[in-house]
């Protein structure tokens, strides 16, 4: 993965301020861009560069480690921080039960194939091979909360296995084989009778902990490396342990769907209990419905490789139970996994879940779907994502009277163990713009000007050229020599780099149907949008209690939408006048 050119970044940064910040304060900021370039960025960038180097030789990058490191330092519960929850569409020609046999046999079928090598090669449209190192969460394993930093635990157990999943079922969780003896997956009637067995389990036999097992993986970090050393230190807590990071994944079954998507999704984002936390990821699957998400742990894994694995399981065979086929003496029993912690951990547990419920309640997912604007014969190339950032820029300003910064994630797997970059969809452009809208005076011009420095972004992205990445890396470098410019914390530079909208997009719901997670500051949004036929789906986040303006922005959304789509009218008309 290329280093970008520092003083590109420099210039680059500079026009992101300049599309949030006052006059003032774009003044401190090109003061201080100037300082740094004429000053300590020339050395941290050759330190980076070395860096580099190093590490590309080792076949890695100079993102990798470090970006990491990042998402193992978070010390808040990881579902109010860095999981997401995904909906996605599964079909299944059966319903229940059996539904859930199929779609948990077709992604028992997926990891195993992960686990013995036969996991195809994956490229991209333009036929760029993409970096296989995230298709490791298949393998699963489980992130181990520790102090300072959490840990990555591999699986201990070979390729022949045997292997298990971790069925979740009422806030409890039975360790379930799935495999023969050769490592292969077991028939489908012998996996629809364990999962039989252990709903049949959950109903009929009362629970033994005082505090349900899957609970204790969405602790913050400090108590959940309390709760995980205590439970390693008992020789029975530690072979559940063991058993928890070797299963494949978990699947949580959900007996009772919520109606409203919105809600459903949120259950499975940030609801206690519906998944193993620090595990790569949990399937949650509903017995009533058609209901399919996935929660995800973020640490090694992002969108565009979930997308991939959605897109694998829905072209994989259906594996219908019989139900009225023997499953066979080879049909395992399903184990419950219990464990009591000790007396004096009770009230820190107890605290820590409490608040985390606190915490969670206050999290709102809703929908809005908006009318697409008809971008068609504008004589001007226009992007769908594009059109969707500048109706939230356009909503930022009917709402807020200002607009604040954007981030929107870009898959940069074409590169050596790639993760994502930042586009900075805010750009001066799409500002001036939005002003222009709002007060009644805006250009064709201005809106090809827009199109034109979304598409700039793209392209620095993926060409390795973006600015959020290496100012990361850059204030890494100077962290680790114990240094700290003073560009890093100029309040220009800060702003603009303090995401209120933390924004992606799949770019249809084809596989994905929508997904959520926790806002990235506190009083802003998360944010999923999807164009749709004839409209466009955002998926906002936010805080009940601390987001600004949250029914302000939802309704701006809309408005903002229609401005775009009257203004874009009259363009196309004035056009056909001409």
């Amino acid at each position: 993965m290329p280093v970008p050119d520092l003083d590109t970044t420099l210039n680059r940064l500079e026009t992101v301020v300049s599309a949030i910040a006052d006059a003032p304060t774009l003044a401190a900021t090109r003061a201080a861009v100037e300082s740094f370039r004429t000053g300590a960025g020339p050395e941290l960038h050759r330190r980076l560069l070395d860096d580099a180097e190093e590490r590309a030789a080792a076949g890695s990058s100079w993102l990798a480690e470090g970006w990491l490191h990042d998402y193992l330092d978070v010390r808040d519960p990881l579902p109010l921080a860095t999981n997401v929850g995904f909906q996605v569409r599964l079909d299944s020609p059966a319903s229940g039960l059996d539904r859930a046999a199929d779609l948990v046999h077709r992604a028992v079928r997926l990891h195993l194939d992960h686990v013995h090598g036969r996991t195809p090669e994956e490229v991209d449209a333009r036929g760029n091979r993409l970096s296989p190192a995230q298709w490791e969460f298949l393998a699963g394993g489980v992130r181990m909360p520790a102090e300072p930093r959490d840990r990555i635990l591999a699986p201990a157990r070979p390729a022949a296995g045997p292997h298990e999943i971790g069925v979740i079922v009422s806030d409890r969780i039975w360790a379930l084989r799935i495999t023969d003896d050769a490592g292969e997956a077991l028939p489908v009637a012998a996996l629809r009778a364990g999962l039989e067995r252990a709903l049949t389990s959950a109903k009929e036999v009362p629970r033994e902990s005082p505090i349900p097992l899957p609970h204790m993986s969405y602790l913050p970090a400090a108590a959940g490396a309390a709760v995980t050393g205590a439970l390693r230190a008992e020789p029975a807590g530690a072979a559940i342990f063991d058993r928890i990071r070797d299963m494949l994944f978990t699947v949580h079954l959900l007996h009772r769907t919520p109606r409203r998507a919105d809600a459903a999704l949120r259950d499975c984002a940030f609801g206690p209990g519906n998944a193993w936390a620090t595990k790569p990821v949990t399937y949650e699957i509903g017995l009533d419905t058609d209901w399919a998400c996935l929660h995800v742990e973020h640490s090694t894994v992002d969108g565009a490789t979930i997308l991939t694995q959605i897109a694998r399981m829905q072209a994989a065979e259906p594996a219908l139970p019989d139900g009225s086929a023997d499953p066979g003496p080879a049909a395992p029993a399903p184990e419950e996994l219990t464990w009591s912690p000790p007396a004096e951990l009770l009230p820190v547990l107890r605290d820590a879940l409490e608040s985390y419920r606190d915490r969670a309640r206050d999290l709102a997912v809703r929908l809005v779907k908006v009318p697409a604007p008809d971008t068609s014969d504008l004589g001007v190339k226009v992007s769908a994502d594009a059109i969707c950032q500048l109706i939230l820029t356009i909503a930022q300003k009917l709402a807020y009277d200002r607009v604040r910064a954007v981030y929107e994630a870009v898959d940069m797997r074409e590169y050596v163990r790639g993760r994502t970059e930042c586009l900075r969809a805010v750009t001066p452009e799409a500002v001036a713009f939005a002003e222009a809208l709002v007060a009644g005076e805006a250009e064709p011009a201005g809106f090809a000007a827009v199109m034109a420095a979304h598409r700039g972004w793209v392209k620095a992205c993926k060409s390795g050229d973006g600015m959020d990445r290496h100012l990361w890396a850059l204030r890494r470098t100077a962290a680790a020599a114990g240094e700290e410019p003073g560009l890093f914390e100029d309040p220009g530079v800060v702003a603009a780099r303090t995401d209120f909208l933390s924004t992606t997009s799949i770019g249809s719901d084809a596989v994905i149907r929508r997904y959520t997670f926790a806002p990235t500051v506190p009083n802003g949004f998360g944010v999923n949008y999807t164009p749709l036929d004839g409209e466009i789906e955002y998926c906002l986040s936010f805080s009940s209690s601390r987001t600004e303006g949250h029914m302000a922005f939802q309704a701006a959304l809309s408005d903002a939408a229609r401005r775009l789509g009257r203004f874009l009218d009259e363009v196309r008309a004035g056009a056909t006048e001409g």
